[in-house]
């Protein structure tokens, strides 16, 4: 008999000892990136939804239909998204903002769902 007769079948266990904390970085890694690219694009048509809407041939409901449809092209139907858009005056000056708040699902079922919320105005071109 051999001194290491003992030490058979430690590879399965340090196997596994090591590979189940690494799939379950591997899937937090994962979740983290798809929430920020999905807050980014939310942010991104906001922004665009406002700069549109603000341009002196446009309507603010324009802009809404602006962020929707790009938020439709990237973005796929499992994020619940609310879409307001209007026109606010401060002083002598014209602003169309655009506000999008997003339900974002996650990977995990252990993760809670997250709600994000972005704004973008532009002052309206005369």
């Amino acid at each position: 008999m051999s001194l290491f007769s003992k030490d058979q079948g430690s590879a399965v266990v340090e196997f596994i000892l090591v590979s189940v904390p690494l799939v379950a970085l591997s899937i937090g890694v994962i979740a983290v990136s798809l929430t920020g690219f999905t807050q980014n694009v939310i942010r991104d048509s906001a922004i665009e939804g406002a700069r549109f809407a603000s341009l002196a041939d446009q309507t603010s409901q324009s802009g809404c239909t602006r962020a929707r449809e790009q938020l439709e092209k990237i973005l796929s139907n499992k994020v619940l998204v609310k879409i307001i858009c209007g026109s606010t005056e401060l002083g002598e000056t014209t602003f169309e903002s655009v506000r999008i708040s997003a339900t974002l699902p996650l990977v995990s079922a252990l993760l809670p769902i997250i709600q994000v919320t972005a704004v973008g105005s532009a002052p309206r071109e005369n």
